[in-house]
């Protein structure tokens, strides 16, 4: 028996996969039809990565004395040009602005104008350098456009980054084949191993001695300050990313899975962590989302600049499909949690004010900081459980 689509897709996605540990692509997907079109959209398409640049915009502002506790405000914002003829006004995905929103909170549901002024705060300069140090090599325009995605990028290139995260701020290299033999059996090009594990990222966590001292911001001054080293480092140039930085954002991403808009995702029923993205009229939708063993990258859209639809964000366009193929991506690995490097501590906070939880407090939450950052003020108040209020996930699906 033969089946055949009704009307042929015009929206066009694409899949790309690969294992965290050995950055052997398990699958990638190029496009709806290969025999209609043969344009790889995983490594060919540069599209704008909206909501999805996020994480890598956070990480540089943990580096920059940010918590996940650090308070920022949510109001209106208004960029004038030279001349005070046009006027840039951001908003957030929902119209709507939230006051004094936690740093945690800020990237969970996704929000622009908190984003903006944390790409403030660290400046614009030093977050293209950042970026570039994580591998990005797309054209970025150095103003505060960046904030919101507008750097081009392939979702290979995005997912090789995002895979910095699970894998302790280790660079990867994606692996098409691991082995070339002639007929005789004999190896012609085999893959390089690496020299140094990811594991050993677990236990290298530089220590308080280490120079670069940035100081503390927010609800956690007095604690003083946090170091750290230059990267990549010298002797070990695919140590690009602190590995405490790495960790404290898997885990913020995996608030994004269990409190935001990349809730779907927690029907896997296991340890996942990502974030979604969607740009300007619905033009691109993404998910790049992992676990400890897998990570896979999804965007969809049309090849040309035009919406898909109102309401298809990365969490309705482009999470679904994530999910669909990690279910059974993830079937051999073994359903474990991501691992905590050293300089990591936890706190039990008020995920409203991002002070320390006062006794039996009902809504607290339990959230990774980089030792010696945690808040050490405790809340007079309790959220009384708003941060898992059924119309949390109503808002910001980006």
């Amino acid at each position: 028996m033969q089946v055949a689509l009704e009307q042929e897709p015009l929206v066009q996605g694409a899949l790309f996969s690969m294992d965290v540990r050995t950055g052997n692509v398990m699958s990638m997907v190029g496009g709806y039809d290969f025999d209609v079109s043969e344009f790889n959209r995983a490594t060919q398409a540069a599209r704008q990565c909206g909501s999805a640049l996020k994480p890598l915009i956070y990480s540089a502002a943990l580096e920059r004395g940010f918590t996940p506790a650090s308070m920022i405000v949510d109001s209106p914002m208004v960029f004038r040009d030279a001349d005070g003829m046009n006027a840039w006004k951001p908003n957030n995905f929902e119209s709507k602005f939230y006051g004094d929103t936690t740093f945690r909170q800020a990237l969970i549901k996704s929000r622009n104008i908190p984003t903006i002024k944390i790409v403030q705060s660290v400046q614009v300069p030093f977050l293209i350098q950042y970026l570039r140090k994580l591998g990005m090599t797309a054209p970025m325009s150095p103003d505060l456009s960046i904030s919101l995605g507008s750097v081009s990028i392939s979702l290979m290139d995005l997912t090789k980054i995002y895979a910095l995260f699970p894998r302790m701020g280790r660079k990867i290299t994606s692996t098409f084949m691991e082995k070339v033999v002639d007929r005789d059996g004999r190896i012609l090009e085999e893959k390089a191993t690496s020299s140094q594990p990811v594991a050993a990222a677990l236990n290298n966590a530089p220590s308080s001695a280490m120079p670069s001292s940035v100081p503390v911001q927010g609800p956690v001054q007095e604690s003083g300050r946090v170091s750290f080293p230059e990267y990549p480092l010298p002797n070990d140039p695919d140590q690009v990313l602190d590995p405490r930085v790495a960790y404290v954002m898997a885990h913020l991403m995996k608030e994004v899975v269990t409190f935001g808009t990349g809730h779907e995702a927690k029907n896997l029923g296991r340890s996942a962590a990502g974030k979604t993205g969607t740009t300007n009229d619905y033009m691109d939708a993404w998910f790049i989302g992992f676990t400890p063993g897998v990570i896979t990258g999804v965007w969809v859209g049309f090849d040309t600049q035009k919406g898909i639809g109102p309401g298809e964000t990365g969490a309705r366009a482009a999470l679904p499909i994530w999910l669909s193929y990690m279910k059974e991506a993830v079937k051999n690995y073994p359903d474990e949690d991501f691992s905590v490097p050293a300089g990591v501590a936890f706190a039990t906070i008020d995920p409203i004010s991002g002070k320390l939880a006062p006794p039996n407090s009902s809504s607290a939450i339990k959230e990774a900081f980089i030792e010696g950052t945690e808040p050490t003020e405790v809340s007079d108040t309790d959220s009384s459980g708003s941060e898992v209020q059924s119309d949390f996930f109503k808002e910001d699906r980006d």
